[in-house]
């Protein structure tokens, strides 16, 4: 958990190269995503190659292998009245 704070402090701070703003300027809050941020940022790459991560898709899924497709990354503040797209969880 210490690693994903960390790379989502850094992603809220520093916007990686693929991040898309959900929110237009001027509007209450913020919103946004950003994908394939292990690509960039040594924080999301370590959880998702080292991290517990693969062995927990590996036991819930019951197979002996995973493979890594893609790290999806969405950060809304509390309050944003901005709907997401989807996931409406």
């Amino acid at each position: 958990m210490a690693l994903l704070r960390q790379g989502m402090v850094k992603s809220v701070a520093e916007r990686g190269p693929r991040f898309t703003g959900q929110t237009k300027p001027g509007e209450p809050r913020f919103f946004f995503s950003d994908i394939c941020m292990s690509q960039d940022q040594e924080e999301y790459r370590e959880l998702v190659m080292n991290g517990p991560a693969p062995a927990i898709a590996a036991a819930l899924m019951r197979t002996p292998r995973v493979n890594f497709f893609v790290d999806t990354l969405w950060v809304k503040e509390s309050g944003t009245l901005k709907r997401s797209r989807w996931h409406q969880d």
